[in-house]
């Protein structure tokens, strides 16, 4: 997809593309804020006194589980995912100050002002209707949860005891047991919504030809990668694997585009009316494209 973006003049040169890379198995919040902290630390080594305006108006691609991570930059979590872990005040925690940090970090979070815009490929806001019963057993074998978030629950739970979290927090959750359909955790994301300045953009694939409303890419139902208010859905024809597709690229590219022509004081107060076209096409039907594009 990034060699195929490069390859539009107007693309090349008005972005950068970066990409981020995190452990599969590690749970979802935990993936969550590493990205924030790497988006921290970039932003630090490379525009230290915070001059540059190209880093205001970032946009953020996820692919399946990375579109989870992306939208989480754009969320303002409150007290929703503490509640999940304990009927207890954050205050009333007690262990390690390091541990206390990182768990406070991790699940007490704002949106990142400098993320204008996301773009959610095949992801799974509500999870996967999958049976998880041989992919938990395969995975419980494979999956290794990182080592520091490890030893800081074990920490936290021998400081505070059992009691003082809830069930689904006792034993350190990976990302397979959070995306089951409808995993409390997921769920209060979708309810936290997206912070309103940010504008988003939903491609679903679909197995069938021509793609349809309600179908599944094999992995992730229609029912799932949908969000209302976005700015715009495409629907393809294809599997869950497919950020190479060449309509998906193309409709990157369209959107990229889109919002390299917003004046740049739009492009930093969120989403004007007269640009938000909601639509869901077939791969016949996608047109708006970058000169350029396949």
């Amino acid at each position: 997809m990034i060699e195929a973006l490069e390859a539009d003049p107007s693309l090349r040169e008005g972005y950068q593309f970066w990409t981020f890379g995190y452990a599969t198995c590690a749970p979802i919040l935990y993936s969550a804020h590493l990205l924030r902290q790497d988006l921290h630390a970039a932003r630090g080594r490379l525009d230290p006194d915070r001059t540059d305006c190209a880093f205001d108006h970032m946009i953020l691609i996820g692919h399946s589980m990375g579109g989870l991570l992306a939208k989480m930059m754009a969320q303002d979590s409150r007290s929703y995912l503490w509640e999940l872990r304990s009927p207890q005040q954050f205050e009333e925690l007690v262990g390690p100050p390091e541990d206390r940090d990182l768990l406070r970090q991790v699940v007490f979070f704002k949106s990142q002002p400098e993320v204008r815009r996301l773009i959610f490929i095949a992801t799974p806001h509500r999870g996967s209707r999958l049976d998880r019963g041989i992919i938990r057993r395969v995975g419980g074998r494979l999956c290794r949860l990182p080592e520091p978030l490890k030893q800081a629950h074990q920490r936290l739970l021998a400081s505070n005891g059992p009691a003082f979290f809830t069930p689904m927090i006792r034993r350190l959750p990976t990302s397979i047991d959070q995306l089951a359909w409808e995993y409390p955790e997921l769920q209060a994301l979708v309810a936290l919504g997206i912070d309103p300045g940010v504008t988003y953009h939903s491609i679903i694939a679909d197995l069938r030809d021509p793609p349809l409303a309600g179908g599944t890419d094999g992995v992730i139902p229609y029912a799932s990668a949908h969000l209302d208010g976005a700015s715009s859905e495409l629907l393809v024809h294809g599997g869950h694997l497919c950020q190479a597709h060449p309509l998906v690229i193309r409709e990157v590219g369209r959107i990229l585009t889109e919002h390299l022509r917003l004046p740049v004081a739009t492009r930093l107060g969120g989403r004007p009316q007269d640009v938000s076209s909601r639509y869901r096409a077939s791969h016949e039907a996608a047109r708006p494209c970058a000169a350029g594009f396949p």
